[in-house]
């Protein structure tokens, strides 16, 4: 079955849980860069709409995931790597990044008694780092792709009731997750160097060449 996107709802829930979604993105350091600067992106999550008997004990329980920046060959990622929370009794397994994309994510909280998970909602979850090659004016947004299983966690008792947002065979859970909503994509805006950058930058490279001849 074909890994679920962030960029859409997965499940059609009864009533009782209809409004809960969770929203997934992931977010730069900075809203603009230039050719040669490094942005940090940072992995968070949120659950909305939480019942009003219920106390979040994990955002986010265990997660796998890749993404990529649509082939953007004007990039590329370094430095990936999930949070503390994420990288505990179970190490975690950080993925591979290269180009414009990481694969192979994977990373899970501990629940009592194996440990005490990072309750915080919105919950971040993994950073990376972007180096801007190429200052072609464009915007970017990075594409998340769940594969797996993808949990959650209420507060019940000594361990906590887990859900799923997706099933590890990639099927919809009981709470569905989505990108967050296109007025709050967040993007980065690579822009290009000014033009007496540009300018400067031409008459270096002019008289390195004369000196040469």
């Amino acid at each position: 079955m074909r890994p679920c996107h962030a960029a859409v709802a997965v499940a059609a829930l009864s009533p009782a849980v209809q409004a809960q979604n969770l929203v997934i993105g992931a977010y730069p350091s900075q809203s603009t860069a230039r050719l040669g600067d490094v942005v940090t992106w940072t992995i968070i999550a949120e659950l909305d709409s939480v019942p009003s008997d219920r106390t979040v004990l994990a955002t986010v329980l265990d997660i796998g995931f890749g993404l990529d920046y649509g082939g953007d060959a004007g990039v590329e990622l370094s430095n990936n790597a999930y949070l503390p929370a994420f990288d505990g009794l179970f190490p975690a397994v950080n993925g591979t990044a290269s180009g414009d994309s990481i694969t192979g994510a994977v990373g899970s909280q501990s629940l009592s008694p194996l440990g005490t998970p990072d309750s915080s909602n919105p919950l971040s979850i993994y950073t990376y780092d972007m180096l801007i090659t190429d200052d072609t004016e464009r915007t970017i947004f990075a594409d998340i792709t769940i594969v797996g299983q993808f949990t959650g966690a209420y507060e019940d008792g000594s361990f906590g009731e887990v859900f799923f947002y997706q099933r590890a065979d990639g099927s919809a859970g009981t709470v569905p997750f989505s990108a967050p909503p296109l007025l709050f994509l967040p993007t980065l805006t690579i822009v290009p160097a000014p033009a007496s950058v540009a300018v400067l930058a031409s008459g270096v490279l002019l008289m390195g060449r004369r000196r040469r001849g």
